[in-house]
């Protein structure tokens, strides 16, 4: 019953194939690819076919090889919502209300209206921005201001005022790091950095 299997990777018939539990290996070699984690959780492998490199996740693999999917659904659901186990019992073919539903029901998403956000004024921009230059992630700096994470990845990333945070980023470069954590200690609207 726990007999580890291997399929070919679709498209990549001749050079891949992935087990049910979740690995891939190359055909002509019999070794392991590498697992890489994208940053969130989800284990992929780069595949390389006539000398070009896609990358590939593990979970959407094993199903593709080993879950049928007679209705056509888009997503890969971990059943245990542990997105390091790829093995073929943890994944399920959904939808994107079906992967909610499923998070909700299990109690991994918060399903409670949400109340009004504050909105991201330019100082809390800049307080962010400058939390980041002294080394603080996006959980500890959404924290400490008082935002979702995403908002605040939003202004690490620059895609909340990208023009603004390039600029305070650019004015902070000749500001030590001492005067930066005093300037956060006083939380003052409006304070001068120079």
């Amino acid at each position: 019953m726990n007999e580890e299997l291997w399929k070919d990777i679709k498209n990549y018939e001749e050079l891949y194939e992935v087990s049910n539990t979740g690995v891939v290996r190359a055909k002509r070699t019999g070794l392991l690819l590498k697992l890489m984690d994208n940053g969130a959780g989800y284990m992929g492998v780069s595949l390389c076919k006539g000398g070009v490199y896609h990358r590939r996740y593990i979970h959407r693999l094993v199903a593709q090889a080993f879950i049928e999917n007679p209705e056509g659904k888009p997503q890969v659901m971990h059943l245990d919502h542990n997105s390091k186990n790829n093995h073929v019992s943890n994944l399920a073919w959904g939808t994107q209300k079906e992967n909610t539903l499923q998070g909700i029901r299990d109690g991994r998403i918060n399903s409670k209206p949400r109340g009004k956000t504050k909105k991201l004024t330019l100082e809390d921009r800049t307080k962010a921005i400058i939390h980041k230059k002294l080394g603080k992630g996006v959980q500890e700096t959404a924290t400490l201001l008082g935002f979702p994470r995403t908002t605040i990845s939003s202004v690490f990333n620059s895609r909340s005022a990208p023009e603004w945070v390039e600029f305070i980023t650019e004015e902070l470069e000749g500001i030590s790091d001492d005067r930066l954590v005093c300037y956060l200690e006083r939380n003052s609207e409006g304070e001068a950095l120079t």
